[in-house]
């Protein structure tokens, strides 16, 4: 060793003897400790203020979220309080069942007022009563009926366009006229097939089970 470097050595060996350098080391290695004591103890607070802050954020964006969807209930429960007055008449137009009854009183009522006979009528596949069901299992559907009907031409015309300007949804497909003779006297008829729509479960049982026996369709002669 050089001259100057024991000199160094030997005055750090002096500073260290010194009570103020021990009092300084002991200083500096306990806040070492509380540092190191502290990293450990505060972490796991880090940690947890951190995860509220991500939770109070998502929490955040639910609460837009859920402002969005409330607003947009209240606007959908405005326009239903607007319709609602008129949601019986669209379950009139198409309702849940084919409601032939219903549909044939109408019918009865136009061609009285028009001086029609009703002679024969036929219904076909009449569909069992659906249940509640699914909404997504709704759909338009169609049934057929069939009335033979007599009259004069003018009438029988009138009575079609009648039929398809009532409320009740109902299809005239097809009118076939022919002329016949009552005892000696010319009849114009005519027969009426129609589609009758409703909205419900595509659902059919044998007409076995409603018809009379001996034909697949209903019918009524009058």
């Amino acid at each position: 060793m050089t001259p100057k470097q024991v000199d160094i050595s030997k005055r750090l060996r002096q500073f260290y003897q010194h009570p103020v350098a021990q009092v300084s080391l002991e200083v500096v290695f306990s806040i070492m400790a509380v540092i190191f004591f502290a990293l450990f103890a505060i972490k796991p607070t880090l940690v947890t203020m951190s995860n509220l802050v991500k939770e109070l954020n998502d929490k955040k964006v639910l609460n837009e979220q859920l402002k969005q969807k409330i607003a947009a209930l209240s606007s959908v429960q405005t326009e239903y309080s607007i319709v609602q007055p008129r949601l019986n008449l669209l379950d009139e137009a198409i309702p849940s069942e084919p409601d032939f009854e219903q549909a044939m009183l109408q019918i009865e009522k136009l061609a009285s007022d028009r001086g029609v006979v009703i002679t024969n009528v036929q219904i076909k596949d009449i569909p069992k009563k659906s249940v509640a069901t699914d909404a997504a299992d709704l759909t338009r559907l169609s049934r057929p009926l069939a009335i033979d009907i007599q009259g004069d031409f003018t009438s029988i015309r009138s009575l079609v366009e009648d039929i398809g300007n009532i409320r009740r949804q109902i299809t005239v497909e097809s009118v076939q006229f022919n002329l016949t003779d009552v005892l000696g006297k010319k009849k114009l008829r005519a027969t009426l097939t129609m589609s009758v729509h409703y909205f419900g479960a595509e659902k059919k049982i044998g007409v076995a089970e409603t018809a009379p026996a001996g034909g697949e369709d209903a019918a009524l002669t009058r």
